[in-house]
């Protein structure tokens, strides 16, 4: 059978998502790039020829990995910082979660029950200061995964239930926020049977609603969704193909139903990540057209507009703040610093 186009086009874009993680047990547990929740006082990962390290508040710690490990997300933690990645270990894949409340890099134990040989995309989901949990895909290989969720229990992990189960093909690029109601949204891209559609499910850690469409039902692919916590309900940004390029569009969780936004990125825009929501929405998105990285707003008036650029590689996605009138994008060999316009 012939690959459709657009399937691989998705799976290209995959490759620039935040939580990216290598495909199954053949390939080495790594991520590409520098890795963060970005905002102003978030912590960044960085890899380096010699490893991995954490830059916060100014700071640069070296991590001492075990063997076989690479990492994906970090985000700030209370006082701390957790971060999570993968892990390889014969023919598995399994979740690494490091921890550092001020005194020192402590190495959490993953979640229990494995039901497949691969663990990857790991999301952990921060509640205030505290750990609510974190989800993750699961299976024997790309094309089989289902999405999971375990809840932290304070010192250890609980059992882990299934949001999602396998679906008839791929399930990948996971993101997940906590919502100022105690609710939890966990956001991901699918495969239906014809295309990539974005799919959500909201819970409270314990039950989750059955996996949903978050756009309109379509023939193109959408794929790489983000979400933030947002005006008492969440944000959902993913990249529609809309039959020659990539858009950015975006919807809101509005109580209990999803709704799609007129607000739409330019051409070319992939693989958008928030960037922040108070006081206005940002997004961080990869412009294929200019081959640079894009900071946008969404307005009042519900528009989507790009206020700052910089040149960077594909594969090494900044973290970014904004102050003073100025954008600072934060790669890993330096920093690039553009006017917020």
């Amino acid at each position: 059978m012939r690959p459709n186009p657009l399937r691989v086009a998705a799976a290209c874009l995959a490759a620039l998502t935040s939580a990216a993680l290598p495909p199954g047990p053949a390939a080495a547990a790594e991520s590409g790039g520098a890795v963060s929740e970005p905002t102003a006082a978030a912590p960044a990962l960085v890899r380096a020829a010699d490893g991995w390290s954490v830059q916060w508040n100014g700071r640069s710690e070296a991590l001492r990995l075990p063997a076989g490990v690479g990492m994906g997300r970090i985000a700030a933690l209370g006082a701390g910082w957790i971060a999570v990645g993968g892990r390889k270990a014969g023919d598995r894949l399994e979740i690494y979660l490091v921890a550092d409340s001020g005194r020192g890099a402590v190495e959490l134990a993953p979640p229990g029950d494995p039901v497949g040989l691969v663990r990857e995309g790991a999301v952990p989901v921060i509640a205030g200061d505290r750990l609510a949990g974190v989800a993750w895909l699961e299976g024997n290989e790309r094309r089989s995964y289902a999405v999971r969720w375990a809840a932290w229990a304070g010192s250890a992990f609980g059992s882990p239930v299934e949001i999602a189960p396998r679906g008839p093909g791929s399930q990948l690029a996971l993101a997940a926020a906590a919502l100022g109601d105690g609710r939890i949204v966990v956001v991901w891209s699918g495969f239906d049977g014809l295309d990539d559609e974005v799919w959500a499910s909201v819970g409270d850690g314990a039950r989750w609603s059955p996996p949903e469409r978050v756009g309109a039902d379509n023939a193109v692919p959408d794929v790489t969704p983000d979400v933030v916590a947002a005006g008492g309900g969440a944000l959902v940004a993913w990249s529609r193909f809309d039959g020659s390029e990539y858009r950015v569009r975006l919807a809101r969780l509005d109580g209990d139903r999803f709704v799609e936004l007129d607000a739409e990125g330019p051409g070319g825009s992939l693989a958008p990540t928030f960037a922040g929501a108070d006081p206005r929405p940002r997004l961080l998105f990869r412009d294929a057209r200019g081959d640079d990285w894009a900071l946008a707003e969404l307005t009042d008036a519900g528009r989507l507009v790009t206020r700052a650029r910089a040149a960077g590689s594909a594969d090494e996605r900044p973290a970014v703040t904004v102050a003073g009138g100025q954008a600072r994008f934060r790669f890993p060999a330096g920093e690039v610093v553009s006017d917020w316009r």
